[in-house]
């Protein structure tokens, strides 16, 4: 081990060696966002629960037994001016634009329609509706029902689909 350098003589000179200079670059990110929505009151993880319905009521083609609902937001940051909604799941794999069923009835998927009367892919292929937010506030108004699959007879049986809603906001 070196020892410091030492001078004792007055006026003599000493050379102290520097240390190695270090350095090094970091990155910082971030996001800089207009703000957010609350879910309202029973709107988040909400269970929407179709009627019971017979098998032989369900039309050879197209959605049957739809009920309405909707999807609210409250306390808007005063910056948000549009909610969009992403929904996704488990698409059917006869008809892919529609939830698989879960449940054990044969023959048979659900439909999401939103208020302007299209299908909501659960492909993801048509999978966004944009609300506008007023007063703080946005509504999203929704069908869900049965819908028969083509060429197959629906069985008897438990329906069941899950769609999961993912939010942008402008």
């Amino acid at each position: 081990m070196a020892s410091p350098p030492f001078c004792s003589v007055v006026g003599m000179a000493c050379a102290l060696a520097a240390a190695p200079v270090q350095a090094t670059d970091f990155n910082l990110t971030g996001e800089v966002m207009i703000g957010t929505c609350d879910w309202s009151l029973g709107s988040a993880d909400r269970l929407v629960m179709l009627d019971p319905v017979a098998a032989s009521q369900l039309p050879a083609s197209g959605g049957s037994h739809y009920v309405s609902f909707e999807l609210n937001l409250q306390g808007c940051s005063p910056a948000v001016r549009q909610a969009t909604f992403r929904f996704n799941g488990s698409p059917d794999p006869d008809e892919p634009t529609h939830f698989r069923n879960a449940g054990d009835a044969a023959g048979v998927a659900v439909v999401l329609v939103s208020e302007d009367d299209r299908v909501i892919a659960a492909d993801g292929s048509d999978s966004e509706r944009a609300a506008a937010v007023t007063g703080k506030a946005a509504r999203l108004r929704l069908r869900a029902g049965y819908w028969r699959l083509a060429g197959q007879t629906p069985g008897v049986g438990s329906v069941a689909a899950t769609a999961t809603v993912t939010l942008r906001y402008e």
